[in-house]
């Protein structure tokens, strides 16, 4: 099953992955990190400066994350490129072209992807010293993905709550899905 964590900066998303980890049910999982951390330290621009470039080595490298292996839990997927490249796009930061291109490959991806998580910004950012903490940025972003969700049809499980909650709601959306998987090779 490969399953994808999407959300703005600072929402918990990476909590959650590092959380799952530690449950029985993901032993045999890959885990994808979230990728912009290591292509800044790569010297690529990230947050609102994210460029043409940045977009670009994003799609690149949640293609390779998607193709590597059936059981995956991906920090981050092509709607939540898609959606900062939107909201950078908007700054003049990225074309059209790259946009266009994000979205081709996530209506490609939605067949290899099982389940799509949001974690809406319910959080107050924490700043890290990398992320950015730009309310009105986030609320663009926040914004951008609904609009990618509602256009390309995808209809994510929405986490919200404590991190408990969220692990709640995460594991009955897992059995709901296995359930319905089931179902269908009857």
């Amino acid at each position: 099953m490969r399953i994808i964590f999407s959300g703005t900066q600072g929402s918990g998303k990476t909590t959650l992955v590092n959380e799952l980890k530690n449950i029985k049910f993901f032993e045999e999982y890959a885990f994808a990190q979230e990728i912009v951390r290591d292509l800044m330290r790569e010297g690529l621009k990230i947050n609102e400066d994210g460029d043409d470039v940045l977009q670009l080595s994003v799609y690149t490298k949640h293609a390779a994350n998607l193709m590597k292996t059936r059981n995956l839990v991906s920090d981050r997927g092509f709607v939540d490129a898609v959606a900062y490249s939107r909201v950078t796009k908007s700054n003049g930061k990225v074309s059209d072209l790259t946009v266009r291109i994000g979205k081709e490959l996530l209506e490609a991806s939605i067949k290899w992807t099982d389940i799509f998580f949001y974690i809406p910004p319910e959080v107050p950012l924490k700043d890290d010293g990398v992320r950015s903490m730009d309310e009105d940025f986030r609320g663009k972003v926040h914004q951008a993905f609904l609009e990618v969700y509602e256009e390309t049809g995808i209809k994510p499980c929405i986490l919200t709550g404590t991190v408990e909650e969220r692990l709640s709601q995460i594991i009955q959306e897992i059995n709901r899905k296995m359930d319905s998987l089931l179902k269908e090779r009857k």
